[in-house]
């Protein structure tokens, strides 16, 4: 069986012809876009825009070419035959992910719309660091969980406004998305211990995202620093979302170089020890750039069911 030759596919299969040779005859999952695939690469094309894939086709094409043993990451693709389709699980595909990420970056799985079910699988499966975008979500979560939230350290990744500050300090172990002074103070002078906290920064200057712009980052986080019962450990970054992973490796490395920098400045009270970015598509490229914590989420529990009803707007949103 033959792949239509369309021109934009035929240009791939030209630019990439190891990927399209092994992929053409082979079951599998696509880990680098985060969609589990089984089938051919034909399979795979149909219905996608080809723009979409090709980054995750041109890195294929490299690890074939490098091959196990050779440089190679065969973790990035789990492969299996067209005969027996076995799907995914969700311990699978964390235990995968652990095994091709470096030990020193932490996983902290987006948990957003997820059941209780699912997240109890990923701690199961070894998992420490669940991240939430929502408080009243999360405190749902956690209930629903039972002792098995507290097998778990919680992070807040989605926007918090102040008058949920009460709540999330009951709730979350680690507050990643510090995105004011204004919001510092509510944290400092509402928090019984000191809460470790991160600074969120806004990389791609998206007006429709939260977040300090990278060039106020260093006057805040020393305004920040001077406040009490507030740690700052580091800073986090969304970033701007494509569909080839490649066209955010400026921005996560703009963010390594800002995190660099407030580092060498040795603020009292500082501590730049976690570059929190990259999400399902992108972790990858993240973690070359110098992230120390990833935040996947459909990468490990799949594609969401069904689309869930919108969540009220004082929470804000967070990519997965």
């Amino acid at each position: 069986m033959g792949i239509k030759k369309t021109d934009p596919v035929e240009d791939i299969i030209e630019k990439y012809p190891e990927a399209y040779g092994f992929l053409l005859n082979r079951g599998l999952q696509c880990v680098q876009c985060g969609e589990t695939v089984w089938g051919t690469l034909e399979e795979f094309l149909q219905g996608k825009n080809v723009a979409d894939i090709d980054g995750f086709v041109r890195e294929m094409n490299e690890q074939v070419k490098s091959g196990p043993g050779k440089g190679g990451r065969d973790a990035r693709i789990v492969c299996g035959s067209r005969e027996r389709r076995t799907p995914m699980t969700i311990r699978g595909n964390y235990e995968r992910m652990r095994a091709d990420v470096p030990g020193h970056v932490a996983i902290v799985a987006a948990a957003k719309t997820r059941t209780a079910d699912e997240v109890r699988e990923l701690i199961d499966a070894g998992l420490g660091d669940v991240g939430m975008n929502y408080v009243q979500e999360a405190e749902d979560l956690r209930r629903s969980l039972g002792r098995d939230a507290q097998r778990v350290r919680w992070h807040l990744i989605g926007h918090l406004q102040t008058n949920k500050v009460n709540k999330a300090l009951s709730l979350f172990d680690v507050i990643q998305t510090v995105d004011s002074l204004k919001l510092a103070r509510a944290i400092s002078a509402r928090a019984e211990k000191t809460t470790p906290v991160l600074i969120e920064i806004n990389s791609g200057r998206e007006p429709q995202k939260t977040g300090l712009l990278p060039e106020d980052a260093e006057r805040t986080v020393r305004d920040i620093a001077r406040l009490g019962k507030i740690s700052i450990k580091g800073l986090m970054t969304m970033g701007p979302r494509f569909g080839d992973p490649e066209d955010a490796r400026p921005y996560y490395r703009e963010m390594k170089r800002l995190f660099d920098h407030v580092g060498s400045l040795r603020i009292p009270g500082v501590e730049m020890g976690v570059l929190s970015m990259g999400m399902s598509n992108a972790y990858r490229v993240a973690i070359e750039e110098g992230s120390t914590m990833i935040r996947p989420g459909t990468i490990l529990f799949g594609e969401r069911a069904s689309p869930r009803s919108a969540k009220p707007a004082q929470d804000g949103l967070a990519e997965l």
